[in-house]
């Protein structure tokens, strides 16, 4: 079968990418376009994990590093921001531990009606541990591999010609509705009376749902203007042009919500200084950590925000109410056990008396604060959000570029999608990842790597420094083009 195939096959691409390419772009590619063509609702049980999509992903990463890292010698990371090393190591550790305190906080069954769910165990605990590694593979491996701003335009490259890709694909599946999955591997993954849109449809071609081809259009549409900002005027104007032909493709596809965070962040990206853009980032990603607060607070005007939404959409404003409305009742439940959560298997969710499921988790946030709690929740997502914290305080010291701060509002726009969706991708974690590199670590030259002979297979690119050092005794960046030979 053409599903399991490319499952059993994709470590083996992805050695190959890396082998003909180079790390950087190897890992990129291999993230992104398995994140695009893999099959979804399709995998393998094994002990302990699924191997589906993410999984092959993940593995195929893994093996990357595993086998073929000691090869590219970049130049040694010797100097960063400790605090943020710090920080992100201590999140690191209370992720990975976290579970083990949820097991342990849930050694009873649930009845539900008639529905029996079992006290968890240690399976469940490996299942846990395992289901947040394959989540945030891709971000270890871009923090310590794709730190250097090159691999910023590298991976906003790869967003802009397999977003173009792809969206050839998604006008076919509009015109003549979502197929491209039954084409090639014979089943369609999701819901599909979800993707029929007033006379139109949907596209998703080969991911889990046309909410998650909105949202990578978004990237890639984000991803084109800050390219904008960069290189020759030739290349500007290619960005300027996909950036165009990517925003029609996002706007007639049926993807509200990642159409208006387009509309929201593009004049963003092409107006504002690049530090206000990173500032921004910030805010929405605090905002975003304390969310759940402000929503049990009932701080925030969420009736207003569903009558804006009637001003687009009757359908829109109905289908956000409707999560507005399961939020609640979620949150009631994640805080009968707000430190560690009810662990998997639907514990966390609300059943009537006859045990049918009467809540609908939509949001990855009250997902993950229902099965992991507060420690899970902040640890997990903090993660992500805290290295867009520091991302000022590495911009004294080293050169802000479009790319970071393009990179930072594609973040922003991310922790906005998810809250009324699920969307952490293995694209996303590599995002994330890629911010996380840049904020924690200050690339210095190896001894042996010269002007003529980098050992590094990854091309120069143009406007982008080889490599960075710091001048003895001074803070300030500066570039080997920056010093002029005495005399």
């Amino acid at each position: 079968m053409m599903a399991g195939f490319m499952l059993l096959v994709w470590p083996v691409i992805t050695l190959v990418l890396v082998a003909r390419n180079g790390m950087a772009l190897g890992l990129i590619w291999g993230t992104i376009a398995g994140y695009l063509f893999l099959p979804e609702a399709y995998g393998f049980d094994l002990p302990g994990l699924l191997y589906n999509k993410r999984a092959a992903i993940a593995l195929s990463l893994l093996l990357v590093v595993l086998t073929m890292g000691g090869r590219d010698r970049r130049p040694e990371v010797k100097t960063g921001d400790s605090l943020l090393r710090g920080l992100l190591a201590l999140l690191t550790l209370a992720l990975f531990a976290s579970p083990i305190f949820t097991v342990l906080n849930n050694q009873y069954p649930l009845m539900n009606g008639n529905f029996l769910r079992a006290a968890l165990g240690t399976a469940d605990l490996l299942g846990m541990t395992l289901e947040v590694l394959m989540i945030l593979m891709p971000f270890f491996i871009a923090k310590r591999w794709l730190a250097r701003p090159g691999e910023q335009i590298s991976f906003m490259h790869a967003l802009v010609i397999l977003g173009i890709v792809y969206s050839f694909l998604a006008l076919i599946e509009i015109r003549m509705s979502p197929q491209m999955s039954n084409w090639v591997y014979g089943f369609f993954p999701h819901s599909f009376g979800q993707h029929a849109r007033g006379g139109s449809w949907r596209p998703l071609v080969f991911l889990n749902h046309g909410l998650e081809l909105g949202f990578f259009l978004f990237m890639s549409v984000i991803a084109a203007f800050t390219l904008t900002r960069t290189g020759t005027r030739d290349t500007r104007m290619v960005m300027t042009i996909a950036g165009c032909w990517l925003f029609g493709i996002l706007l007639i596809s049926s993807n509200t919500g990642a159409a208006m965070l387009a509309i929201l962040f593009v004049p963003v990206l092409l107006f504002l200084p690049l530090r206000m853009q990173l500032m921004m980032a910030s805010i929405i990603a605090v905002i975003f950590l304390i969310y759940p607060m402000l929503r049990q607070a009932d701080i925030l005007p969420m009736d207003s925000v569903v009558q804006g939404f009637s001003l687009i959409s009757e359908d829109r404003a109905r289908s956000f109410e409707f999560r507005v409305r399961n939020e609640d009742i979620l949150l009631e439940r994640a805080y009968e056990k707000p430190l560690f959560g009810w662990g998997p298997w639907a514990r966390g969710q609300v059943f009537n008396d006859r045990g049918d499921m009467i809540s609908v988790p939509d949001g990855i946030w009250i997902i993950t604060l229902g099965n992991r709690g507060w420690v899970g929740f902040l640890t997990f997502f903090g993660l992500l959000a805290v290295p867009l914290l520091h991302l000022g305080r590495a911009a004294r010291r080293k050169t802000l570029s479009a790319p970071t701060a393009g990179l930072a509002i594609m973040a922003a726009g991310n922790l906005m999608y998810m809250v009324p969706n699920s969307t952490v991708s293995p694209i996303s974690a590599m995002m994330f990842g890629l911010l996380a590199g840049y904020a924690q670590w200050d690339a210095v030259r190896a001894p042996e790597e010269t002007e003529e002979g980098s050992a590094s297979k990854d091309p120069p690119l143009r406007g982008v420094p080889r490599y960075t050092r710091f001048a003895p005794g001074e803070g300030s960046r500066v570039t080997r083009r920056e010093i002029k030979p005495r005399g």
